[in-house]
């Protein structure tokens, strides 16, 4: 990742049932550069750990819906697909 690049470069899933690239929304990155035992460390997602900003809830909000979005939409039409009728069984007796 490239420490100077304004957000994270979000994974990207293809859709295979359509031609939708499937994108979880990108966090913005606000350096906060912290000293510890005179170590500097810069965590850019510091501005997450404020539970209550309406602005982390949106995010969270819109990234839990990518995620069941994603999860949810070709696997669930291709197991139902090769449950329902791909797999052939023989009936017991």
């Amino acid at each position: 990742m490239n420490p100077d690049a304004k957000t994270a470069t979000p994974a990207r899933t293809q859709d295979p049932l359509s031609d939708t690239i499937l994108e979880p929304p990108a966090a913005r990155r606000e350096p906060v550069e912290q000293v510890l035992h005179g170590d500097r460390r810069v965590d850019h997602y510091a501005w997450l750990r404020h539970k209550e900003n309406p602005e982390v809830i949106g995010y969270l909000e819109a990234e839990n819906a990518a995620a069941i979005t994603i999860s949810r939409g070709p696997r669930k039409e291709s197991s139902t697909r090769s449950i329902a009728g791909g797999a052939t069984r023989k009936a017991r007796r």
